[in-house]
């Protein structure tokens, strides 16, 4: 898999690179018949699996007997990927102890897409004028998220306050704020673009 942590709204795919671990991948030890490749989830509500061949919303393309596939984050939350390849009788002798079923399973997580609750929007661009300060909140539980300024905007803009989410303006000029996960294993940051000018009324 690409990744068993999504954002809603994102793509991943999914593949089978082989059935034991002394397979080659799509080899299938020279099989001569045909396998029968099945993709289910334990709920439809959380991920949606997709041909990787479809190109269109508008047709539809099956999703069995494919080595791979693409999965569509639909809401946020926990859903178990289970493939299945069942071989056909005549060709179980060309496998590992002669196995009629392999089956592989993945849990996959979809969270929500970062995005800041104040001030509510999407994480598209902040305005703000020289001298001014404004509270940052993500819709991240707080200790799993952090704000910083990177080096080359720091004499435009600051990060501070007992939350370490207030921010600070100072000369006009366009910068970004990275909002990072620091509850995960792996780099997951967001940046905002932020637009420091002056306001005429």
């Amino acid at each position: 898999m690409s990744s068993n942590r999504l954002e809603q709204g994102t793509l991943a795919w999914a593949r089978i690179d082989g059935l034991a671990d002394d397979e080659t991948p799509f080899a299938f030890g020279g099989a001569k018949y045909p396998l029968r490749v099945k993709w289910t989830l334990g709920t439809h509500t959380v991920l949606q699996i997709i041909s990787a061949f479809q190109t269109s919303t508008a047709i539809r393309t099956s999703v069995q007997n494919q080595f791979e596939v693409l999965l569509s984050a639909r809401e946020p939350g926990q859903v178990q990927l289970r493939v299945a390849v069942e071989i056909e009788p005549n060709a179980k002798l060309h496998f590992y102890r002669g196995a009629r079923l392999y089956e592989d399973r993945a849990t996959v997580v979809v969270v929500e897409g970062t995005q800041l609750l104040q001030p509510a929007i999407q994480p598209r661009s902040i305005r703000i004028t020289p001298n001014a300060q404004i509270q940052l909140k993500p819709n991240r539980a707080d200790g799993t998220f952090a704000l910083r300024v990177p080096q080359q905007f720091a004499s435009q803009l600051t990060i501070g306050g007992d939350s370490n989410a207030v921010l600070k303006a100072f000369s006009i000029g366009d910068a970004v704020v990275e909002l990072q996960h620091i509850s995960i294993p792996h780099n997951e940051s967001t940046f905002i673009p932020i637009s420091v000018c002056i306001i005429d009324f």
